[in-house]
């Protein structure tokens, strides 16, 4: 397939039912490159699941280092995400590609933007494919898959349809196949994560970047835990920030307000399912 072409957009099953991704990667090795530790652990539950061994980079200087090492040549593919501190996404392929050895190497970006020039940038850098957050077991299993010459070569997988609610648990729940004790972990570090989480006084404090850093976490774990309102309303305030756009005055309360009701439906959820809350580090 070539790389001119952007394929993220709704991806839809070749034929009849998906497939089921369990054992589908066996055998496989891959690198997991995410500056947040909740995805990181995300992607590697999803893939371990599916019978990968998962190594993880923090960032994109990490990833190259990991690479470069005696053992690179083991890795059957790469997760990259976009943003990261120290290096991004897109400079970490590129100095990649720039290596004849990994000229053939999947990249596979990782990004809460679904947004066709963010698709060609990744192309250009070097990538193979861009797969949304947040994803199911079965698309990203299956990417992988096909990048891996582990299925059919044809569209990988299918998006799940965004739903209106506060917290769509249920369709969060069917991403991971029904895995309730999993959800209730992520749910439950996204609660310990982002509970008295002020943007307005971040950019007050620290400046539009620091806050549009913070936004732009989030927006990724919102949307895996089904907060998808609050994942529209990340992205939309995680533009107008790093636009100095006059309408982030609007966007801030909108977006902690329905931050406000995300966390209150979490805590409903976890008191009643006896989920339990690991720890998770709570942005500055």
């Amino acid at each position: 397939m070539s790389k001119t072409q952007c394929r993220v957009a709704d991806r839809q099953p070749a034929s009849g039912a998906r497939r089921s991704p369990e054992r589908l990667l066996d055998g496989l090795r891959v690198l997991v490159v995410d500056d947040d530790p909740v995805s990181r652990g995300f992607a590697r539950k999803l893939l371990g699941t599916a019978g990968a061994e998962v190594e993880i980079a923090e960032n994109g200087l990490r990833a190259l280092e990991v690479l470069d090492s005696a053992e690179s040549q083991c890795f059957d593919a790469v997760l990259m995400d976009i943003e990261m501190p120290a290096m991004d996404g897109l400079e970490a392929t590129r100095r990649l590609r720039s290596q004849p050895r990994f000229a053939h190497l999947p990249i596979i970006a990782l990004t809460a933007h679904a947004v066709v020039v963010e698709c060609h940038c990744c192309i250009e850098a070097g990538m193979d494919d861009h797969v949304i957050k947040p994803f199911s077991a079965v698309t990203l299993v299956e990417v992988v898959a096909h990048w891996t010459s582990r299925a059919a070569r044809g569209p990988a997988g299918a998006i799940t349809e965004r739903a209106a609610g506060v917290l769509e648990a249920d369709a969060a729940l069917a991403r991971l196949d029904g895995n309730h004790e999993f959800y209730s972990r992520v749910a439950g570090q996204f609660a310990e994560r982002y509970a008295g989480l002020d943007i307005a006084a971040i950019a007050a404090r620290r400046g539009r970047a620091a806050a549009q850093l913070s936004v732009h976490s989030l927006n990724g774990l919102a949307g895996m835990i089904g907060a998808n309102r609050l994942q529209e309303l990340a992205a939309r305030l995680e533009e107008a920030l790093g636009a100095n756009d006059p309408q982030t005055a609007t966007l801030m309360p909108s977006f902690s307000a329905e931050l406000a009701a995300v966390l209150g439906r979490v805590r409903d959820h976890l008191a009643g399912s006896g989920g339990e809350q690991s720890g998770a580090s709570q942005p500055h």
